[in-house]
């Protein structure tokens, strides 16, 4: 049985000898990762670097016999914490070393907001995926350097915004035990909707790539899809930001659901 295994690992590493790219998961990556110096490479690029964890980006900047690209946007959602602060010191080396995006560890943020330039950065300011009234929204948050490209159809009427106010939304959490929230009435309105279009457009609802929802907490992911499925939709895929990052639909409903308790407070769709 020895003897087999290690046929078959010499022939696993003859085969990896002769693929000119490799394409892994991060934590794949390590789990996996042996130190038997033929696991280096002339060139690493690691995509959505902006949710990675410093110790995995140095851990594989490490791996590489020559250059480091770093892709991402610090724009986007950071690595997530699931440390309580009960200990301050453990806490904030936690935070400093696991929840700190490398944009912000190398001062490429800070450079940036000094309006400085960082001398190995590279932006790319032209975006290909949404109208342009869309992108004047997330421009907001990029000190309106984003671009729309040529190539994109125009649409005056690609974005919509719904005040809920009218119906008093409460926003509450699933347990004393889970930071996790939901908002009923919110995901009502969202599934009415939804069952709205598919009346009007079944060909399109059918379609697994025309629509998604996506809202910040999980709870509420499973009564919106709790309440799909009960009236026989199972076409839409619903899930957090954290799910949905990198993915695209025709169409994104996003509920911000937030709405204190007791506070007839403005809120939307």
């Amino acid at each position: 049985i020895n003897n087999v295994k290690k046929s078959i690992e010499k022939a696993v590493q003859d085969w990896k000898s002769n693929i000119s790219v490799t394409a892994t998961t991060a934590y794949t990556s390590v789990l996996k990762y042996r130190d038997n110096g033929r696991n280096f490479y002339d060139v690493v690029i690691i995509d959505e670097v902006s949710m990675l964890p410093l110790p995995y980006v140095f851990f594989f900047s490490g791996l590489s016999k020559d250059k480091v690209i770093l892709a991402g946007d610090f724009m986007q959602t950071e690595p997530i914490l699931a440390t309580k602060k009960n200990n301050r010191d453990a806490y904030k080396f936690v935070r400093e070393w696991y929840g700190k995006d490398i944009f912000r560890k190398a001062k490429i943020v800070d450079s940036l907001n000094k309006k400085k330039p960082y001398y190995n950065l590279k932006k790319f300011t032209m975006q290909y995926r949404m109208a342009d009234k869309i992108c004047s929204v997330v421009n907001n948050f990029y000190g309106n350097r984003l671009e729309t490209s040529p190539d994109i159809k125009k649409d005056d009427k690609s974005i919509y915004f719904v005040d809920t106010n009218i119906l008093s939304p409460t926003c509450e959490r699933q347990s004393i035990h889970s930071y996790s929230k939901f908002n009923f009435i919110h995901a009502m309105a969202i599934v009415n909707y939804i069952q709205y279009l598919k009346r009007k457009h079944n060909e399109k609802i059918e379609n697994k790539s025309y629509l998604g929802v996506i809202t910040p907490y999980n709870a509420q992911v499973k009564l919106i899809e709790r309440l799909l499925i009960d009236r026989g939709i199972d076409t839409v895929k619903v899930g957090t930001i954290n799910k949905f990052q990198g993915d695209e639909r025709d169409i994104i409903i996003f509920d911000t659901m937030e709405s204190p308790a007791g506070f007839n407070q403005k809120n939307s769709v």
